[in-house]
């Protein structure tokens, strides 16, 4: 057989005279540990990747915990200035208690 018979038989559709670069073979025994190998590499990988996408949603959920509540606290400390009568201002701040029980106080600050 010649070289274009062999590409031919080879599956060069167009029977052209290419040659192939030498291959060295690895028989599968050898070759499945490596095999193994990078399957658990991108097992891992697929892993992280799933977890760092649950860790996003996550960090997502509280930051809008975060920013509801800070929402609910500006709305309630503001009530309490309006319902004290307290001036507006950024001179006057909220004292809160250290004991349960304990009264909170606005104070001006200097």
């Amino acid at each position: 057989m010649t070289e274009e018979n062999t590409n031919t038989a080879a599956g060069s559709p167009t029977g052209s005279t290419e040659t192939e670069a030498p291959r060295i073979e690895v028989p599968w025994a050898i070759a499945l540990p490596i095999i193994q190998a990078l399957m658990q590499k991108n097992e891992a990988i697929s892993q992280l990747g799933q977890l760092l996408v649950e860790a996003e949603s996550k960090k997502d959920t509280i930051k809008d915990r975060i920013l509801e509540a800070n929402e609910v606290l500006q709305n309630t400390v503001e009530k309490t200035r309006k319902d004290h009568e307290v001036p507006e201002g950024p001179e006057w701040e909220l004292d809160l208690p250290e004991k349960e029980g304990e009264s909170a106080f606005f104070v001006k600050k200097g």
